[in-house]
């Protein structure tokens, strides 16, 4: 056994001639244990997966592991002999039955074989991190963009840190609780399990934005689909819930501008034919509304989603967001390039899920539809560049013009994973960008604040008001328009 643990060090020596962390006696007892115990190869899955080349130091042991999946896979009981013929067949170099002999010898029991493979995955784990660590150091001396360093080392350590999870598998009671509460949550009057989004007819068919979910809402160019995720962006931060924007085509000024414009009914014909006393008073109440709102915006472009990722873990820990945008998809960059768009899309598609998943937040990325989904039968099939978007999202909602009403869009809900699919219609004044409810538009003269609420009429003629960013609103009059 000696012989081994010397082979395992030189192998891996250090530039500074020490061995990086491993141990020989822990590997050994792992794959003693297996030989001991055909059954313990799916405990050590368990705890440190099937890839021998992350997770054993010595060069035999990896090849040696490598034929227990091998086998595992195929659905041959793994024993010395066995493993002896695998190994002849794949690694002739390799195979050393006297040692495949003192493996065995190695424990005396397979009972504590969940001990040992932690202890061989934690060294692997260190090794790996001294790799990448030695790998930024290079990349520091020879590359001159500090930036073009820190995605690639995040990439690296990213592909680290999923290469450290391996299955855990809990028991009904340690989940029931939370699952309660989501039933609980449906039970309370507005009947909405995640983030309200200020639409109260998709809230009710979505049940809110889910922390967790991947949404996509995709649409043809010019319309409304931008207009809509900044809507529900401004209604959440009005409401408090911390959002942050990520804006690949449009600078966060005009984002900015579209959430002032909503609330003050103020374009750039307001701008040029109202009185200019008004108006300042217009925008001086918005933005000092819009300064409270806990809204963050990123207007940079080429921004790939493990630079979203990172941004979004720094906000989430700093300002506990709750909901990101990216607007859009298809303008986000390939961590890894390929020569395939579609494999580049599918990549980004598989890594915003994850960020949503890994970091509890809702995901809302706007996706642009091919040319045939301009058609009035356009659906999430049209999502440009990959099907894997759509087999990702949790959500797929695709924004048209309405066949019915001129300044209505209609929402439809291609996919939903955890309920049920539908349409629904939006109204649209696209001078101002604002989107709401189908109702009745009104304003208060008297009112200090730029009243510009939603309203809905019921039967009797009464309107319920719907305050805008916790501003209580005076209203004297209606008036249509």
């Amino acid at each position: 056994m000696s012989t081994e643990r010397g082979q395992g060090m030189a192998e891996g020596k250090a530039r500074d001639g020490q061995a990086p962390p491993n141990s020989i006696e822990a590997e050994q007892a792992v794959l003693g244990a297996i030989l001991l115990n055909a059954e313990a190869v799916e405990e050590v899955i368990g705890v440190i997966g099937t890839d021998p080349d992350f997770n054993f130091f010595s060069e035999t042991h990896r090849m040696i592991y490598k034929s227990m999946m091998a086998l595992y896979a195929d659905g041959i009981p793994i024993d010395i002999m066995t493993l002896m013929k695998e190994m002849q067949r794949r690694h002739p170099k390799h195979t050393n039955v006297s040692y495949l002999g003192e493996l065995t010898g190695a424990v005396p029991t397979s009972a504590n074989v969940v001990y040992y493979a932690k202890i061989v995955g934690d060294l692997a784990l260190l090794r790996n991190v001294i790799q990448k660590c030695t790998l930024a150091c290079q990349m520091a001396h020879q590359e001159d963009d500090p930036q073009t360093i820190l995605t690639k080392l995040e990439k690296e350590v990213f592909e680290l840190v999923q290469a450290g999870r391996k299955v855990k598998m809990v028991h009904v009671r340690e989940v029931i609780d939370a699952t309660l509460a989501q039933f609980e949550s449906q039970m309370s009057e507005t009947g909405i399990v995640g983030l309200a989004t200020g639409f109260a007819q998709m809230d009710q068919m979505l049940g809110g934005f889910i922390p967790g979910d991947f949404i996509v809402i995709g649409a043809r160019p010019s319309t409304g689909k931008t207009a809509f995720a900044v809507n529900i962006a401004r209604n959440m931060s009005f409401s408090k819930v911390p959002v942050a924007f990520f804006s690949l085509e449009m600078r966060k000024e005009q984002i900015v501008s579209r959430m002032v414009t909503s609330i003050t009914g103020i374009t750039k014909d307001t701008l040029r034919t109202s009185n200019h006393d008004v108006t300042r008073e217009k925008l001086r109440n918005a933005t000092d509304i819009v300064k409270q709102a806990p809204f963050y915006v990123d207007g940079t472009s080429g921004y790939n989603p493990l630079e979203i990722r990172s941004a979004l873990r720094r906000l989430v820990t700093k300002h506990k967001v709750r909901v990101a945008f990216i607007d859009y998809l298809q303008l986000l960059s390939p961590v890894t390039r390929s020569r395939n768009r579609n494999e580049d899309v599918a990549e980004i598609s598989k890594l915003l899920k994850e960020t949503a998943k890994d970091l509890d937040i809702a995901m809302v990325a706007l996706g642009q539809l091919n040319r045939d989904g301009a058609g009035p039968d356009a659906g999430m099939a049209n999502l440009r560049d990959s099907g894997a978007i759509e087999q990702d999202a949790d959500v797929v909602m695709i924004l048209k013009k309405s066949k019915k009403t001129t300044g209505h869009i209609t929402a439809e809900i291609d996919k939903q994973r955890n309920g049920p699919t539908g349409s629904f219609e939006i109204d649209y004044d696209v001078s101002t960008q604002l989107m709401s409810d189908v109702g009745t538009w009104s304003y208060s003269r008297s009112s200090t604040y730029p009243a510009r609420q939603k309203t809905f009429t019921d039967e009797d003629k009464q309107y319920k008001i719907v305050n805008l960013g916790g501003v209580s609103v005076q209203w004297d009059d209606e008036i249509q328009f």
